[in-house]
């Protein structure tokens, strides 16, 4: 084997152990990322489904409402309704930004 090919193989081989290095950092900086995007969305989803619940709940009050205590329920359920649109917003923008991160 002459040198030229000996000096091929060590720089091939040098620039191999070079990725594998970055690509162990990419790995760990993925998985790092993608376990913070599912705490984050776990975490968002929980709320929209605990606002959905509530609008739930405040709904049934609605229908089992009548006369003066109606209003009273539809205000609630109102106010429930907005703050699971508004819940759900954030979610998406969070999972959203979760799929970004990860991607990036």
């Amino acid at each position: 084997m002459t040198t030229k090919n000996t000096d091929l193989e060590r720089r091939i081989d040098t620039e191999i152990k070079r990725l594998n290095a970055r690509l162990e950092l990419a790995r760990a900086k993925f998985a790092k990322q993608k376990t913070e995007a599912e705490i984050e969305v776990g975490s968002l989803l929980d709320t929209v489904e605990s606002k959905r619940d509530e609008a739930q709940e405040q709904l049934e009050r609605l229908k089992e409402s009548g006369g003066e205590a109606w209003e009273e329920a539809s205000r609630g359920a109102s106010k429930a309704w907005q703050d699971l649109q508004v819940a759900y917003k954030e979610f998406e923008r969070g999972l959203s930004n979760a799929v970004d991160a990860a991607t990036q």
